[in-house]
């Protein structure tokens, strides 16, 4: 790939979980919001319950005073009891990487800049927080089990990101 299109799918950050983020890295962006998304970032496909590495950051987290939202590009119960558990509020059948559904969220829910996107996609996450100036934080994703359509994107992830 060339060096440029390399460049415009940089994120900031590249991490190996959520649980990686500090205090520092808040600070040094001055993060108000911290937009997390659900499916391999948080839950892994086939299981049910958060990490507990995960699940610890996001209660330390808002004990910093970041507030902290779900968006996902799905919907279903699965998510909604998740969003419950933690007490956060969620954006469902988000359409990320294009924008509207989240402005619409971010207008409703007050959300402040400067903001932080983590996620596992590249084509979805990375270029969604791209688009909505977010700081931009890639991290791996927890489950190798993955729709075939994600699976392919992930081959052209490889040629532009270098995750180690």
């Amino acid at each position: 790939m060339k060096p440029m299109l390399k460049q415009i799918f940089k994120p900031d950050m590249i991490l190996n979980s959520l649980s990686d983020l500090s205090a520092e890295d808040f600070k040094k962006y001055a993060i108000k919001t911290l937009i997390l998304d659900v499916d391999n970032t948080l839950i892994a496909k086939e299981f049910l319950a958060l990490n507990e590495g995960i699940l610890d950051s996001i209660k330390y987290f808002k004990t910093i005073g970041i507030k902290i939202v779900l968006v996902t590009n799905n919907s279903g119960i699965r998510r909604i009891k998740l969003a419950n558990k933690l007490d956060l509020k969620l954006l469902t059948t988000a359409l990320k990487p294009f924008t509207f559904r989240f402005k619409q969220f971010k207008l409703k829910q007050h959300l402040e800049e400067p903001m932080m996107m983590v996620g596992d996609q590249l084509f979805t996450d990375i270029i969604f927080a791209k688009r909505i100036k977010a700081v931009s934080v890639l991290v791996n994703p927890l489950s190798e089990k993955e729709y075939i359509s994600t699976k392919i994107l992930r081959t052209l992830e490889r040629k532009l990101v270098d995750r180690s």
